[in-house]
């Protein structure tokens, strides 16, 4: 699946994309859900659309564009971080992990179109380095040449 269809109208194409991105539709299903994304979710959010000016982060549009506040999106998934070991749904919230996409843009990042390291470019840089650095190992990993998506060397495994 290449992410493009052909809709006859906005309507039909949000219908298409409800019913086509749910459970083994969506590109992030793994045979479950992680639910409700748990405490601090509401305030990551509204923190990451404050900072990144109601735009999508990677094309631009605006909210008036969009229709709507863009999505957003964890850079590394809400279920990375339910599976790990030692980590819970919340750590998943920290404001370099989110970045505010449009739809178009955050199915695209779902697709894995819009690489990681490309989202964390977007994030304002001198932010420190978030708990995904202590995941186990290839969980969720950021692999780039962008300093920001390394490792720093005096990170506690």
């Amino acid at each position: 699946m290449t992410g493009e269809i052909v809709a006859c109208d906005k309507d039909c194409h949000r219908k298409w994309l409800s019913e086509a991105f749910t459970g083994e539709g969506h590109p992030n299903w793994e045979g479950g859900d992680t639910g409700n994304y748990g405490q601090g979710w509401n305030r990551s959010r509204k923190n990451a659309l404050e900072r990144d000016g109601y735009e999508c982060t990677h094309c631009g549009k605006t909210r008036e564009e969009i229709g709507r506040n863009p999505d957003v999106h964890h850079i590394v998934p809400v279920r990375v971080f339910a599976a790990a070991r030692g980590f819970t749904k919340a750590d998943a919230h920290y404001k370099e992990n989110v970045v505010s996409l449009c739809i178009d843009c955050h199915r695209k990042a779902d697709f894995g179109s819009i690489p990681k390291a490309r989202l964390l470019s977007y994030v304002p840089a001198g932010t420190k380095y978030g708990p995904h650095v202590a995941l186990p190992e290839g969980a969720g990993r950021v692999e780039s040449g962008s300093r920001r998506a390394q490792r720093p060397e005096n990170t506690v495994r």
